[in-house]
């Protein structure tokens, strides 16, 4: 939530640049975020089972920055999950007033962490205010792109109740039953599925499980997060891990989803090292190659673009995870302030707009056997047309014949020295035939190719 600071760029102009990069990206799925505070500063009332409209705030800075996201997620057709991150200790809002002061959910509240879990009567004013969001936006909007809530981000670690440092999953439980319930009580359980879970990868196993053991019936998908893995972790590790998830997810009746990933290069949860390298953009191909092929439903990147939670927030708390960054004069600590536009891409934007411009939603994922452990490939087929995508993440150009029908496909690379300017997109650089029953391309050392039949 950039709303409340004053930085050139943070305008209309910079607005319309991302809208039309996001449509340029093709991107299917937004995960965002949202706090209570937004609409809730203070509490509406004494009870909880009954919303007063009149004392929320749908028309703050936050939410009309939110509602831009919708519109544009309804215009350009893409699904929001929308994730309530936890219960803040203090609220920290563009409003006067709400530079830091003590919020209500989080009162009595002494975990050590900035978002904690809801406990006790509190848990009633958290689902109660996801409802009212839910209805907010829904009902009275119309907004018809919010596909999934998630409460709770990586609650595993940050639903810390009364002084706990880790995730309390009982607390974490009956917040999601009340939540259910809450939501039919409400006539909106219908309207939004339920992506719950959210775990990172250090509890991962346990808290799906315990998910699993629960929330059958309740949980129509299960998420994870990871910035484990590295550029030397094996495939045959990343696809082994997935397949786990989707296993257990899949005893409940319900998928698995990447909710977040990246690498494993991390300096505290606000950046990592290798952000700005080419190589960047071939590891996270190879990962969500990796994801598909063991099973996961989707992923989404975490995030967008570079961002600050809050209005107190500095600049070492400034997410710099984006596949491209923020305003430039957000880096003038920088030593390449200079050199920075606004809104500048990072290479791994050309990588991972390969995926979300052309593997088509819905289709079957077929993995390709690669006899290279850093070099993940995967088959994507939808009403009769196939899309490969194979990223080699090491030193060893590859030659690949597929076996296969009739076609054209066109090539696209995703190449060091020969990347796009600005927010050009890579535009496939040849087109193959299939000849004698094969489809033969080249995939060199550290690139990306995807081939995406005509």
């Amino acid at each position: 939530q950039n709303v409340s600071r004053n930085v050139p760029g943070l305008d209309e102009s910079g607005w319309e640049l991302i809208c039309e990069r996001v449509k340029k990206m093709g991107i299917d799925k937004f995960r965002v975020m949202l706090l209570p505070e937004w609409l809730e500063p203070e509490n509406d009332n004494d009870d909880s089972a009954a919303i007063d409209w009149s004392s929320l705030t749908p028309d703050s800075l936050e939410m009309q920055s939110l509602y831009k996201l919708l519109d544009l997620a309804e215009e350009a057709d893409i699904e929001v999950t929308l994730v309530l991150w936890g219960v803040s200790k203090t609220a920290s809002l563009a409003a006067n007033g709400y530079d830091s002061k003590s919020y209500f959910m989080g009162e009595g509240n002494d975990s050590p962490n900035w978002i904690v879990g809801a406990s006790g009567a509190m848990i009633d004013e958290y689902v109660e205010n996801f409802s009212a969001y839910i209805q907010l936006l829904v009902n009275q909007k119309g907004y018809t792109c919010i596909a999934e809530v998630t409460p709770g981000n990586e609650p595993d670690w940050s639903w810390q109740i009364n002084g706990q440092s880790l995730g309390d999953f009982n607390a974490y439980l009956e917040m999601c039953l009340k939540l259910d319930a809450r939501f039919k009580a409400d006539g909106i359980r219908d309207k939004v599925a339920f992506n719950l879970v959210d775990t990172t990868y250090d509890r991962n196993e346990q808290w799906l499980q315990l998910g699993a053991d629960n929330l059958e019936g309740i949980a129509d998908v299960m998420n994870t997060h990871t910035y484990n893995f590295g550029y030397q972790t094996p495939n045959s590790t990343v696809r082994a891990w997935e397949r786990n998830n989707a296993a257990i997810s899949k005893s409940i009746g319900a998928a698995h989803f990447v909710g977040e990933f990246g690498s494993n290069l991390c300096v505290g949860s606000t950046r990592q090292t290798d952000i700005d390298d080419y190589e960047r953009g071939v590891y996270l191909v190879r990962m969500m190659n990796n994801f598909f092929n063991g099973g996961a439903c989707g992923m989404s990147y975490w995030t967008l673009n570079d961002y600050y939670i809050n209005k107190k927030a500095n600049y070492e708390q400034m997410m710099q995870l984006g596949l491209f960054r923020s305003a430039k004069d957000e880096y003038k600590s920088e030593t390449n302030y200079r050199q920075l536009t606004d809104f500048q891409v990072r290479d791994q934007y050309y990588a991972y707009s390969l995926m979300s411009r052309y593997v088509p939603v819905g289709a079957d994922v077929y993995p390709m056997e690669i006899n290279d452990e850093l070099t993940a490939g995967t088959a994507f087929e939808k009403d009769g047309k196939t899309v490969y995508s194979i990223a080699n993440g090491g030193g060893t150009s590859h030659k690949f014949s597929v076996v296969r029908g009739a076609g054209e496909f066109e090539y696209y690379l995703y190449r060091e020295g020969s990347l796009p300017e600005g927010d050009e997109l890579i535009s496939a650089s040849q087109t193959i035939s299939v000849k004698d029953g094969c489809l033969s391309f080249e995939v060199p050392a550290h690139t990306v190719v995807l081939l995406r039949q005509k």
